[in-house]
């Protein structure tokens, strides 16, 4: 396979945000695909909406990686967001070695019911062109202890009970964004379809949700081109978007 990401890595002790220094970097000097942004602590890292995502120093991964995905219509953006979960998803089922690992819609990553990866992707679109993306990703790595009100943590030490190096976990991330990016390049979009909803996180079983104050069940029969989350709920389907929908963890 052609080499794409050239491991062109900037490293920091301290960032506001690896995604904003990556854009800037982006708008300064345009990296190589594939380049990224690391930090071993981020004072204004983001989750989505006004979430922010807390680390312990030298913890865990937080890296943003910068792509020019010119190839691919705005329209289909959202398929940078499946190859990115799916590169993060088997990354983590590398080093845990558990098969219970999911992208849970539409930017997180699960072991079983707990949270180990947040995805924060942004990209910049001219017409119907993306210009360049940039994929921020927190994964917890060496942290054991988090605080009350992350509700459902894990890392891959307490998993495992062992240690990592954020640099090993960064280069098999980025081998795997390399090779989900070179097919979504040569246009495998059913594959990396399949792939992605076969580790959908409550995909075609009955689960709660909730949405406006009312709890229901339904079942995730798939994900519209836009990324809209299509649940079947009694004998109708609908759609939600992003913030409209929350899970219910029994």
């Amino acid at each position: 396979m052609r080499p794409l990401f050239i491991k062109n890595i900037k490293h920091f002790s301290t960032l506001e945000s690896t995604n904003i220094e990556a854009e800037n970097w982006v708008l300064k000097s345009k990296p190589a695909g594939g380049s990224a942004v690391l930090a071993d602590f981020q004072a204004m890292g983001r989750g989505m909406g006004d979430n922010l995502w807390e680390s312990e120093a030298k913890m865990n991964l937080l890296a943003s990686i910068i792509l020019y995905p010119v190839f691919l219509d705005a329209a289909d953006q959202f398929m940078l967001n499946k190859i990115i979960a799916l590169s993060v998803k088997d990354c983590v089922r590398k080093f845990t070695g558990s098969p219970d690992v999911f992208i849970k819609w539409p930017n997180d990553i699960y072991v079983g019911k707990l949270k180990i990866s947040g995805i924060l992707s942004r990209n910049a679109i001219s017409g119907n062109n993306i210009i360049h993306t940039i994929a921020g990703i927190g994964l917890n790595v060496n942290q054991t202890k988090f605080p009350p009100k992350i509700p459902n943590p894990v890392s891959i030490k307490m998993i495992t009970g062992k240690d990592f190096t954020i640099r090993e976990i960064l280069n098999e991330l980025l081998l795997n964004l390399e090779g989900y990016y070179e097919k979504l390049k040569n246009g495998n979009v059913s594959e990396i379809n399949k792939n992605y909803l076969d580790v959908l996180f409550n995909y075609n079983r009955s689960a709660k949700y909730s949405s406006e104050g009312e709890i229901f069940e339904g079942i995730i029969t798939g994900v519209t081109p836009f990324g809209h989350l299509i649940l079947q709920i009694n004998e109708g389907f609908k759609e939600f978007d992003l913030k409209e929908i929350q899970y219910l963890f029994e």
